[in-house]
């Protein structure tokens, strides 16, 4: 396992961080939980069309924002605004950091989703719709979507924040980790993969604050901005097939102990 550094400047030890900073082994962890995210949250996003009861007002209940853990490092002061267009926009801007993350090192763009180059990667998504015709319907849609997120206040650092800090707690050096054995697991395999593609181990492999920090984002996590009582107790002491309910907190908001507020859904299968 490697060693954690932390350290804003680059301490590269394998000679083959991109750019410098990025190692491979980092990469394939935000390339992992950005993947993740981005399938958790469009499988929940069909719930949107199933059951129109996810939506209050127009906007995503706390109960459904709840169930996807992405959507806890969107300022709760925008709650207001997040509507299903808003949501897919948000995924889209996802997707776009996990294509650039894909992106072959070989090529003319690193595969690096600072907010530079997901700022151009969306701006070429408005060009080519914009250009592309009827012949470009792919484009357009996402366009329309991203500008349904961004004029909204949606921000790229809110994406970002939320793949590194998930992709920090379920590192070993995470708290996630530390109480989970199926988190544990899932870092064995994806430890074994980069064993068996035998990419080299970095001092930066788990530097998640220089990452940060070359990505264009501050050292310390932003988020999450909304807490739930499973976010706490996602050990393996849960009674199995017993549903929990939790609780949900805003920013700024007093904690259970300090209010009686309504509980507000199940905490199984959140994204």
């Amino acid at each position: 396992m490697t060693e954690h550094t932390t350290d804003v400047n680059s301490k590269c030890t394998c000679g083959i961080c991109i750019d410098g900073w990025l190692s491979a082994r980092m990469s394939e962890r935000l390339e992992s939980e950005a993947d993740f995210l981005q399938y958790a949250s469009l499988q929940l996003a069909d719930d949107l069309v199933a059951d129109p009861d996810i939506l209050g007002g127009g906007v995503l209940s706390e109960v459904f924002i709840g169930a996807d853990t992405s959507l806890h490092y969107i300022p709760t002061a925008l709650h207001d605004k997040m509507t299903p267009h808003f949501y897919h926009g948000y995924i889209c801007v996802i997707q776009s950091i996990l294509r650039i993350l894909l992106t072959d090192p070989t090529s003319n763009s690193l595969p690096l989703p600072t907010l530079d180059a997901v700022t151009s990667y969306l701006a070429n998504v408005d060009e080519e719709a914009k250009n592309g015709g009827n012949s470009n319907y792919k484009a357009a849609i996402q366009s329309e979507l991203i500008h349904a997120y961004l004029d909204q206040g949606g921000k790229i650092e809110y994406a970002l924040d939320a793949i590194t800090h998930l992709a920090y707690e379920k590192s070993p050096i995470g708290s996630l980790y530390s109480r989970n054995n199926d988190t544990q697991e899932e870092n064995a395999a994806l430890e074994k993969e980069a064993d068996d593609a035998e990419l080299p181990t970095c001092e930066n492999d788990l530097n998640f604050e220089l990452v940060r920090t070359k990505l264009g984002l501050p050292v310390s996590w932003e988020g999450p901005h909304w807490f739930f009582l499973t976010d706490l107790s996602d050990s393996d002491e849960e009674d199995e097939g017993e549903e929990v309910l939790y609780e949900g907190v805003k920013d700024g908001e007093k904690s259970e102990e300090e209010t009686s507020e309504e509980k507000i859904g199940p905490g199984k299968g959140k994204a």
